[in-house]
């Protein structure tokens, strides 16, 4: 037996791991609460059906394109469906531990359900009925277990015929935002893996409660302004879109005098520019505008009435209670050394670990994670809380002078950066702070609390 641990993800989800560090593979599991005893009545079977459904695509990928992705990475993959729960387990090569996290977070979170393989779905289910009829050791059971447990955990897997057929895209689509949520859910995972990073990767892939709570402060904060706009828009919104209307956008925002392309890594330059060239000359400039009007920099407490009252998202289904503080920083446009200190203000009050907050809060048990964030965007900028910073990787890195330069600001090396924060003093912090007081913030909070 290995070293065991535990750990609950802000959202709920528990994640429980085994370390065996002599193992060559990993395998993870998840166990979701859409088993058939929570089957609808005369919808029984459904639990099933929305499981094979999952596999037909995903939001980025067809069925087809899916399949490749998981035989390319060498994932071993199983699902089914008993009476409490759904599991779907991935077996994989350590080294393709975060691939395999991300493709099952994608499957169970970001289903595709083309309506078109509905009927496709139906008829394996419904032939994986009448095969149980050449199973007279399943039908014993089977009978068994409907006259020992009374409804609804005596509710068949594979459900009934008459119900399978009845069974809408509608319901689908309903019932698996009804059943596949965080609360409830545990992840297993077995491997020879190191826990702090392997926690670490759960909580990137899989723990992302404070998304939802984000954007209602943001809306909030920004409102009328379309920065308070949600970056997925609305169900409203997305169904009225048409054809005409994202093809107009296409061509008015995706043009060369409105784009960056930006690289990191190890290349030669004459040869990528030459290349960029060759791929992009025929690509018509064309002016464009900026669609949104100047943001006027004011405080909280004085902008709209009322918002300083923290604003409560009753959520009675969630594990934990989530609560966004958003308040005015500067600019990415704005005085570099402000934005400097503000960088550093962020990390000294709400780093991941060693800050005020983590010592205010997290070490003592009263939180499990909080922490503060620095962001900048074009003619404003914003302190958050509950961002978890993100590491100087290469892919962070591409962002991040890709911003510098959108937004017309010199280059600089990473020993540049540091040389920048390391010239921060006290009085930078300070004055940073008289216009930009802490204390002047939104505040939002998202869980089964009715006040606060």
């Amino acid at each position: 037996m290995g070293e065991l641990f535990r750990h609950r993800l802000d959202n709920g989800i528990v994640l429980l791991a085994e370390r065996l560090p002599e193992r060559q593979s990993g395998a993870c599991a998840l166990l979701i609460p859409a088993g058939a005893a929570t089957d609808p009545p005369q919808r029984s079977g459904l639990a099933s059906l929305v499981q094979s459904y999952l596999f037909r695509g995903t939001a980025e990928r067809d069925a087809r394109w899916l399949a490749a992705e998981l035989d390319h990475w060498g994932l071993l993959r199983e699902q089914q469906v008993e009476r409490e729960f759904a599991s779907f387990s991935i077996g994989f090569l350590p080294r393709h531990l975060s691939k395999a996290l991300k493709l099952c977070r994608e499957i169970l979170t970001e289903p595709r359900f083309p309506p078109e393989a509905l009927e496709e779905v139906r008829q394996q289910a419904l032939h994986a009925l009448v095969a149980l009829e050449d199973s007279p050791q399943q039908l014993v059971i089977q009978a068994l277990l409907r006259r020992f447990y009374p409804a609804p955990w005596g509710n068949p897997p594979l459900g009934e015929q008459a119900d399978l057929q009845s069974i809408s895209h509608a319901e689908v689509l309903h019932d698996h935002a009804r059943r596949y949520t965080p609360r409830g859910t545990l992840l297993a995972i077995v491997g020879p893996f190191d826990w702090s990073e392997l926690k670490d990767k759960v909580e990137e892939c899989f723990d992302r409660p404070q998304i939802e709570v984000l954007f209602h402060a943001f809306q909030r904060f920004f409102s009328p302004h379309p920065l308070g706009q949600l970056v997925l828009g609305t169900t409203e919104t997305v169904q009225n879109l048409t054809r005409d209307a994202m093809h107009a956008y296409l061509e008015e925002r995706y043009t060369p005098s409105n784009l960056i392309l930006a690289t990191v890594g190890a290349f030669d330059w004459k040869r990528f520019v030459q290349r960029a060239e060759v791929l992009c000359e025929a690509w018509e400039p064309r002016k464009t505008k900026r669609r949104y009007p100047p943001i006027k920099r004011h405080k909280v407490s004085e902008a709209h009435e009322g918002r300083r009252t923290p604003e409560i998202i009753g959520k009675p289904q969630a594990a934990l209670e989530q609560i966004a503080l958003v308040s005015p920083a500067p600019a990415y446009t704005g005085i570099a050394k402000r934005r400097d200190a503000a960088s550093l203000l962020a990390a000294l009050i709400g780093g991941k670990r060693n800050s005020r907050l983590f010592w205010a809060l997290v070490e003592p048990g009263l939180a499990e994670r909080a922490v503060m964030h620095y962001r900048p965007f074009d003619r404003t900028g914003l302190f958050v809380t509950q961002i978890v910073f993100q590491g100087e990787q290469s892919i962070s890195r591409l962002f991040s002078f890709s911003f510098d330069r959108l937004y017309d600001q010199p280059y600089r090396s990473l020993a540049e950066e540091q040389k920048r924060i390391e010239d921060v003093r006290p009085s930078d912090l300070n004055e940073l702070l008289r216009h930009y007081p802490l204390e002047d913030h939104l505040t939002v909070l998202l869980g089964p609390r009715e006040r606060l």
